[in-house]
């Protein structure tokens, strides 16, 4: 009996040793594969949380056109006219006082030929989207419409496209803050805070974005030309017109004897090329004359 208890002691330790190597073998695999996928799944993870937040907030992906049903229409409206006034100068300022009290303001102006027989002044205006119609009734009201042109474009579905975006983008941007915050490895800390600063910088642009079609849609653009008759006023008598005569003529003389001048100088320097070209002349000429008629 103790020879075989030996016998079987010998055949079951050599046994467990093998099925321990096996055992720690696999164990090692298998956390390679876990060790290997962990920055995949972060990121993952954040997509998924940031996915799940913006259904909780019940922003659909894409901006869904039934949403933009539900939301008041946001249209951007631009018209151009050109209006024949009576005083063009009296109609700028009525016209920067008119859009002051409905909210709006002048963003440019531009004026020529004031005094000439065509004065006209180019007025930009921008105006609360209600009270474009009125706005455009009282400049035609204030003269004679020569031309019109107004245009629209609704921007409803674009704006709510924006804001799913960003709701999507910043439920990421959480996610991702969570991760940085419970992230225990330097190399998954700099992988997610880069992430992060590039999610920052698309939401920003997009925000941007957003906010100049919103502004463009929440104020309309108007431009006015308004074109008339030069003012004429009582004819100013100049008292000063003998000062000026003299200034002038005193000024004329000083030109021209400056020019002398320096004709004279140039003349001297160079007196030693043109000289004897001058005194050859003279002396063929005076020779020709004292030559007899020989007809006599």
């Amino acid at each position: 009996m103790r020879s075989e208890k030996s016998n079987n002691n010998s055949v079951v330790k050599p046994w467990s040793r093998t099925t321990a190597q096996t055992f720690f073998i696999l164990s090692g695999l298998v956390a390679g594969t876990l060790l290997g996928g962990c920055s995949q799944s972060m990121e993952s993870a954040a997509q998924d949380s940031a996915s799940k937040s913006a259904s909780a907030a019940g922003a659909p992906p894409g901006g869904e056109m039934r949403n933009a049903a539900v939301q008041p229409r946001a249209i951007i409206r631009k018209a151009s006219e050109t209006i024949r006034v009576p005083d063009v100068e009296k109609t700028e300022r009525d016209v920067t006082d008119f859009v002051a009290t409905l909210g709006g303001y002048v963003s440019e102006s531009h004026s020529s030929n004031l005094n000439a027989t065509s004065p006209s002044v180019t007025m930009v205006l921008r105006v609360p989207v209600q009270t474009f119609d009125s706005t455009l009734l009282r400049i035609e009201a204030m003269g004679t419409r020569m031309e019109k042109s107004i245009s629209g474009e609704d921007v409803t579905a674009q704006l709510v496209d924006f804001d799913a975006r960003l709701k999507i983008m910043q439920a990421q941007e959480e996610s991702f803050r969570n991760i940085l915050k419970n992230s225990s490895r330097t190399s998954d800390s700099l992988e997610v805070q880069s992430k992060l600063m590039n999610l920052r910088g698309e939401i920003e642009s997009l925000e941007a974005q957003r906010k100049a079609m919103s502004g463009l849609a929440t104020l309309s653009t108007i431009e006015a030309t308004f074109v008339g008759s030069a003012m004429t006023g009582p004819k100013v008598e100049d008292k000063q017109w003998m000062q000026e005569s003299w200034s002038g003529s005193v000024s004329v003389l000083s030109s021209m004897a400056r020019s002398l001048g320096s004709l004279a100088i140039f003349l001297l320097v160079l007196s030693p090329f043109w000289l004897p070209f001058v005194v050859f002349l003279v002396w063929a000429v005076r020779k020709g004359s004292k030559r007899p008629d020989p007809q006599l």
